[in-house]
């Protein structure tokens, strides 16, 4: 079950520091693209489905081999709490199942919604099993559930503990306090480990009549061991985001984070000694804008072999010095986005481009359970596909043009 954060992550910038002096070389020569392995020279698209949902709804992912879901913002509870709404279809496009006034769901089994009463509700999606949850929901800055208990670890605003919700014995205690509030994404990684982000906001002036400040922004993650009670920072988030990948057979969490050209690939099995990957020929910033490989828009397969990633054009809106800091994203209001388009990357650099459609934007969404499609959304024109892969190349069917005419249509 892949899970992600992805929503926070267009609040925040990650470290960057204004008023860089730009130093004058010559032009430098690329890199060559890195050799193709086998896997990826046998792997490419062979349909591509378009499902027509409702425009409101731009995130969609896999509750199945058979089910889809997709999701949209539904407002806010009580001036605080952001709430969203998911319809669920089948491979036909009807809508099966629609929820409302959901907090979080990583369209797994398990649901966080607001009932009738604005109390919250943690549903269990399979057994049908619902029970109200008494914590302080309206003063959340993060929250998840715990894949090794039976339990949700959350944090409220500026406070630095992190609390533990029992949902058997309904319950709540403190489980870590920490050197600094103001958490902002959450992850359990071992049953005694979690990982954290704290952001790090520093302003400073030119001089006292400066009205426009400098402003330097990091987004560490940190390690905090929950029996030894130790804390340390594995890495920072860089403007192209971060990807989680949970393995539930395994008991494994992947991160991947994004390191001037570099993937980094951490694993909860061994944190301290990241595999890395090249990207720097995928990946280029400049003055004007940006143009790369955006983790925010990816998703690893079930098997964890193989990285989609969509690789967009961004240009800067305007000079101002916020945008800088943001974290790339196509509906951010500091950028323009002129194309977007999916690739395949192994964890050993190589990479294989699987679209090349100037009229969509697209970004990756989800691999499907049995990793033989991705679901991705066309921005650009507000629609969702589904691609069919051949992994190894052994089909017969013929390979589809990625074209509109050539595609299914479907309309829930």
């Amino acid at each position: 079950m892949v899970m992600r954060i992805l929503f926070i992550l267009l609040l925040i910038g990650s470290a960057s520091i204004a008023g860089e002096k730009i130093i004058k070389s010559k032009e430098p020569v690329k890199e060559p693209v890195p050799e193709q392995s086998s896997i990826l020279k046998n792997i490419k698209p062979i349909t591509d489905t378009i499902l027509n949902i409702p425009e409101e709804y731009e995130r969609g992912f896999f509750f199945n081999n058979d089910l889809l879901i997709f999701g949209a913002p539904d407002g806010i509870f009580e001036e605080s709490v952001p709430l969203e709404k998911y319809i669920v279809c089948n491979r036909q496009g009807e809508v099966l199942k629609e929820y409302e006034k959901v907090l979080s769901w990583n369209g797994g089994e398990h649901m966080l919604k607001m009932n009738a009463g604005s109390s919250l509700l943690f549903v269990n999606l399979l057994t049908g099993d619902q029970q109200i949850v008494k914590i302080d929901f309206r003063n959340l800055s993060s929250i998840k559930f715990n894949p090794f208990h039976n339990t949700i670890i959350y944090t409220l605003g500026w406070e630095n503990q992190i609390h533990e919700y029992d949902l058997l014995n309904r319950s709540d205690r403190v489980v870590a306090k920490l050197s600094g509030g103001n958490l902002s994404m959450l992850f359990p990684v071992s049953p005694n480990e979690l990982i954290y982000a704290r952001t790090k906001i520093t302003t400073y002036y030119d001089n006292r009549y400066d009205d426009d400040p400098y402003v330097d922004l990091e987004l560490p993650l940190f390690l905090i061991n929950l029996k030894y009670y130790k804390e340390v920072e594995l890495t920072k988030i860089s403007r192209t985001g971060v990807l989680f990948h949970f393995n539930e057979e395994k008991q494994e969490l992947l991160f991947i984070v994004e390191e001037k050209g570099f993937f980094k690939i951490f694993s909860s099995n061994d944190l301290l000694h990241p595999k890395q990957i090249k990207v720097s020929q995928l990946t280029q910033d400049s003055k004007t804008g940006y143009d790369g490989l955006i983790l925010h828009y990816g998703a690893m397969n079930p098997s964890a072999e193989l990285l989609a990633c969509s690789r967009i054009k961004l240009n800067y809106q305007n000079e101002s010095k916020t945008s800088k800091f943001a974290i790339f994203s196509v509906n951010s209001e500091y950028f323009n986005a002129k194309a977007g388009e999916i690739y395949l990357l192994d964890l050993q650099g190589n990479s294989k481009q699987l679209t090349n459609s100037s009229d969509k934007i697209e970004v990756v969404c989800d691999w499907s359970p049995n990793g033989n499609e991705i679901i991705y959304f066309d921005f650009k024109n507000s629609n969702f596909h589904i691609m069919e892969l051949d992994l190894k190349g052994l089909s017969n069917k013929k390979t589809l043009q990625m074209t509109t005419d050539d595609s299914i249509i479907l309309n829930p």
